[in-house]
């Protein structure tokens, strides 16, 4: 399992991070682990920068600055654990792009920030509230490290995990993301005794195009779906084969569907505490795109997250372009 080292977690005194932080506190005392402090003070808007003037508004900004750094003295003397080497930074900017220059600076293995949420447009009807904000979405698409986006609500432990695995890739950067995937699902529901589930949805791309103008047969149809199941079968077999020896067996869903709305039903259905997902991005390329099922689900799921990305992937940000 990878045993995380150098955890940063995020502090934002607008949300309610109780479990974020105790879950942090448990994580690094358990991997004796150095954990980070880390809050970013955004800019004062413009209408107060206008209202005050000059001297008076900066002396202002510093006075957020020293406000913050005191919560975090407060927080660190909470935590009073003397086996956490336990360091806090206050900076100013814009917040992903600050954890992300604070995860190049100092190496940091893994972000664990607090899920701020979204409200439905304006209360507009039919937009659903959002579990992830702007900032969660940006880290999740570019930092390079995993992040764990944890639900305000969640508990110490979790009862039930989910790992969405693709083992149906050639690429051998995806086989060793679906490996790091199962990894931390594993390692996460070992001290606690969750109940472990595995996920892996396929399905046959513009099979109802080709079904429909005549191109195949339904009996050619069905004899190919059989192949691509029995084929994806094995291939979640052999990856499940390097955690034969876990205590209790997971419970796993191969799934006929697209990847998103396949487990998005399992998390309902479920009821789900911690998904732990990769990200899919061109390996090696400047620039996350963030793939379709991941997507999907990071738009509407209602639970805490575990993503990572595959070993070469390239953060679009630098710790140059300020």
């Amino acid at each position: 399992m990878k045993r995380f080292k150098n955890i940063l977690l995020v502090f934002d005194p607008e949300v309610d991070d109780n479990a974020a932080v105790s879950r942090a506190v448990s994580l690094a005392g358990r991997n004796h682990a150095e954990l980070t402090l880390f809050s970013v003070v955004e800019e004062l808007p413009p209408e107060i920068r206008t209202w005050t003037a000059g001297q008076a508004s900066e002396g202002l900004f510093e006075r957020v600055i020293e406000d913050r750094r005191e919560q975090l003295r407060l927080l660190i003397k909470c935590i009073g654990d003397a086996r956490i080497e336990t360091k806090m930074q206050v900076v100013s900017g814009t917040p992903f792009l600050e954890i992300i220059r604070q995860v190049l600076r100092d190496r940091h293995d893994l972000v664990m920030v607090t899920a701020e949420g979204m409200a439905g447009m304006a209360g507009m009807e039919g937009f659903r509230a959002r579990l992830f904000g702007n900032t969660t979405m940006h880290l999740m698409r570019k930092c390079p490290c995993p992040v764990w986006a944890i639900k305000p609500t969640a508990h110490q432990g979790y009862t039930r995990i989910l790992a969405a695995v693709d083992p149906g890739s050639a690429d051998a950067a995806h086989t060793s993301l679906d490996r790091l995937v199962m990894d931390l699902a594993t390692s996460l529901a070992r001290p606690h005794g969750s109940e472990l589930h595995v996920i892996h949805a396929w399905d046959l791309p513009g099979a109802n195009v080709i079904t429909d103008r005549g191109v195949i047969t339904q009996r050619e149809l069905d004899m190919w779906s059989q192949g691509v199941r029995s084929r994806r079968e094995t291939q979640l077999d052999d990856l499940l084969a390097h955690y034969s020896a876990l205590e209790t067996e997971p419970q796993v869903h191969l799934i006929k569907g697209r990847g998103g709305k396949e487990i998005l039903e399992l998390v309902r259905q479920k009821g789900i505490d911690l998904l732990v997902m990769g990200t899919v991005c061109r390996t090696g390329v400047a620039g996350f795109f963030i793939g379709n099922t991941a997507e999907t689900v990071l738009a509407q799921v209602d639970c805490s997250v575990l993503s990572v990305k595959p070993e070469r992937f390239v953060t679009p940000v630098t710790l140059e372009n300020r």
